[in-house]
């Protein structure tokens, strides 16, 4: 999941230009490695705090227009709306799971 967030390269840069005062070439690179753990750990965080207050807001325009649909005012590009909203909440459910799995493999 995270490969293919749009930081993930900045987050890989950082992670690597942190300086290290080791000469040893092998523990340059075991504490670079540490960073970007790090640094993907809380990115990860960042991505699944967003997505819920953005599923959150998704269900209430869901909510909204199934309101209408019970009173009746449902018009087609409404109906359509929902079906886009809903799959966005389908991308989001999915995104979530890749996070928590990758969290599983981590820690």
């Amino acid at each position: 999941m995270w490969q293919q967030a749009k930081r993930f390269k900045a987050i890989v840069k950082k992670a690597w230009e942190e300086s290290s005062s080791n000469e040893n070439r092998m523990e340059v690179i075991k504490e670079k490695l540490k960073v970007l753990k790090w640094e993907i750990k809380q990115s990860d965080e960042e991505v699944f705090n967003m997505s819920k207050i953005r599923e959150q807001h998704l269900l209430a325009k869901i909510e909204q227009i199934d309101q209408r649909e019970d009173d009746g005012y449902l018009r087609k590009d409404m109906r359509v709306r929902q079906m886009e909203l809903l799959s966005e909440i389908r991308c989001l459910a999915e995104r979530e799971l890749a996070i928590l799995w990758h969290k599983s493999r981590v820690e």
